[in-house]
């Protein structure tokens, strides 16, 4: 048995499942914020420096937000179903750690969706009312900081940054691991396009701050079905 194996199993024996869950998704994405922050805080300049000083206490309320509404979802599903609340998940939690096959399909697959319902929540949000009252506050942050992902409206993070990522596995019928490995790659990414640089191959993050009403997707599928995709050559922010 490996010691990975022994931890997790570990893990699932001293604690509950919806401990597990809820905790392991906060921890997911305080430690994208703690790890991107540290990098950025000893490369960036000091006029950045400060502007993640400024975001940082929004980007700890989003966090909290979002496992404040994690944690009341599966109290209302515990109420429904007569389950005990700290047994009650979205996914399954045991202590059989998924092949690797399995986690390269439940990630094709969850990504896949994902794509398709962040475009549409994206598209809603880029709507004359949400845009005015929830999706502004993050296109008007200038800064080009990794963090800055996380940085938006409490609704719009749990929403797009948390929500869809927990729904999608429970669709999916993935493995509370499967859940935690999604979450980590999509917010790395997110974390990363944010720092004004691009991954070859997806669809440019950038473009949609110059075009915002294109380049709605994650990966950039949905955009090309819909023709909203930026082709733009030349590209600098101005939100």
């Amino acid at each position: 048995m490996s010691s990975l194996t022994q931890l997790w199993g570990h893990i699932v024996d001293s604690y509950s499942p919806f401990t597990i869950e809820v905790t392991g998704v906060a921890l997911a994405q305080l430690s994208l914020t703690v790890l991107f922050g540290s990098y950025e805080l000893l490369t960036v300049d000091e006029k950045r420096r400060r502007a993640m000083g400024k975001i940082l206490p929004g980007i700890l309320k989003n966090i909290s937000t979002a496992t404040l509404v994690h944690s009341s979802a599966l109290a209302l599903v515990s109420l429904w179903t007569g389950a005990s609340l700290w047994e009650t998940t979205v996914t399954p939690v045991n202590k059989n750690i998924p092949s690797a096959g399995r986690f390269l399909i439940d990630l094709i697959n969850t990504a896949l969706l994902f794509e398709i319902s962040f475009y549409y929540c994206h598209a809603l949000f880029h709507t004359k009312f949400f845009y005015k009252h929830v999706h502004s506050k993050h296109h008007h942050f200038k800064e080009e900081l990794a963090i800055a992902a996380f940085y938006s409206h409490p609704l719009e993070f749990v929403v797009m940054n948390a929500g869809l990522v927990v729904v999608a596995s429970w669709l999916l019928g993935s493995h509370v691991l499967g859940m935690l490995l999604h979450g980590a790659v999509s917010g790395a990414i997110a974390h990363f396009v944010h720092t004004g640089e691009d991954i070859p191959g997806l669809m440019s993050h950038e473009g949609h701050h110059v075009a915002p009403n294109n380049n709605l997707g994650a990966v950039g599928i949905l955009d090309r079905l819909h023709g909203t995709l930026y082709r733009g050559s030349q590209i600098k922010r101005t939100h």
